[in-house]
């Protein structure tokens, strides 16, 4: 049944999509984000994108029969030939699909069961997909692989996890995945899987407290680790030493590894609770040297590196403004790339 609704969605997709644009795209420095805005007297959220060099924007609605259904998710692989697309169907799940990266073609990909899931992580060659889904009452999580080339989708394993879309990484083998997971009611640690092998589950001696989150390294070689307090590293063969990076007592929110390995882009606040400044802080891994490029009373969000390194973009959360700046991976340049007067329902992120 919900494999029909799938691809009814997929029909109606295809054949009601509107591209609203003016003037030509460009391939450098595109963002790409959601919004939620009006015409015609109806809300809904549609995809859109903005040429940071021209800045010729363009919204493409998705119109479904299903007057609930609200983008969820949208993501690009990291070859840049697809968006994924997630929907909130009407039964409160989620249906995934392809959207090619021309705006043309609509792919069903699968449904989850459950209204409970992560967003589908794509594989660093663009071949896969992983999330989390369990159900409604239940603290075991099935880990779940969608495989692009076969167009199967087949549980990995029953992981005990209390992880989001972001507690799961993948490795740059594309064979094996970092993650989240409780091992008892009282030690929580990062787990190693092989997506081949659903035995091969690995505990690894890094605890949770007081990281959060664990981020591979672009080359293999270790692993960024984010706690509420501290940002550290830890190497591949001493898993067990974190080297402290940052630890300017204040509570990290997010982190960014640029795609050479070079810099670092994260964002603190530095007074917990409902006072303090947000800060954007640039940190070269290869000096230590570390500077502040934007500082705020409101919120921020969303770091994410141009695919060649050289800009970071993060938005600055004014209700009910979004403002999206960019910034040289140098601290230079920083400039006001786009002001969203629409409600921002999704990341804003650089097309690759």
């Amino acid at each position: 049944m919900l494999r029909i609704i799938g691809t009814l969605y997929a029909i109606c997709m295809t054949s009601l999509m509107i591209a609203i644009s003016i003037g030509t795209r460009s391939s450098d420095y595109v963002l790409s984000y959601v919004v939620y805005h009006s015409q015609l007297g109806i809300g809904q959220e549609s995809p859109a994108t903005i040429d940071t060099a021209t800045g010729v924007s363009f919204i493409t609605p998705l119109r479904t029969q299903f007057p609930t259904t609200a983008i969820r998710t949208m993501a690009w692989s990291p070859d840049g030939a697809y968006h994924l697309v997630g929907l909130r169907t009407i039964f409160d799940n989620a249906a995934f699909m392809l959207q090619g990266a021309d705006d043309t073609q609509i792919r069903y990909l699968f449904e989850t069961t459950s209204s409970f899931f992560t967003m589908p992580q794509w594989s660093p060659n663009s071949d896969a997909l992983v999330y989390y889904e369990r159900g409604e009452n239940e603290s075991i999580a099935q880990l779940q692989y969608y495989d692009l080339q076969t167009d199967t989708l087949r549980p990995i394993a029953d992981i005990p996890t209390i992880g989001n879309s972001r507690s799961i990484a993948w490795l740059p083998d594309n064979e094996h995945l970092v993650m989240r997971a409780n091992y008892s009611q009282s030690d929580s640690s990062f787990a190693r899987i092989n997506v081949g092998d659903a035995t091969a589950l690995t505990y690894l001696p890094v605890q949770l407290n007081p990281y959060e989150r664990m981020l591979p390294m672009h080359d293999g070689s270790g692993f960024l680790l984010l706690g509420g307090w501290e940002i550290a590293y830890v190497a591949n063969d001493a898993l067990d030493t974190p080297q402290t990076l940052h630890d300017a007592h204040a509570n990290y929110t997010d982190i960014a590894l640029a795609p050479d390995n070079k810099n670092i882009a994260f964002i603190s606040k530095l007074n917990t609770g409902y006072t303090g400044d947000w800060v954007v802080t640039l940190m070269n891994l290869e000096t230590g040297t570390t500077q502040n490029v934007f500082r705020t009373p409101t919120g921020v969000q969303g770091l994410d590196w141009s695919s060649d390194s050289q800009r970071l973009l993060f938005v600055n959360v004014d209700a009910p403004l979004f403002n999206v700046y960019t910034v040289h991976a140098d601290g230079t340049s920083q400039r006001l790339a786009l002001e969203i007067a629409y409600f921002l329902s999704s990341d804003v992120e650089w097309r690759p």
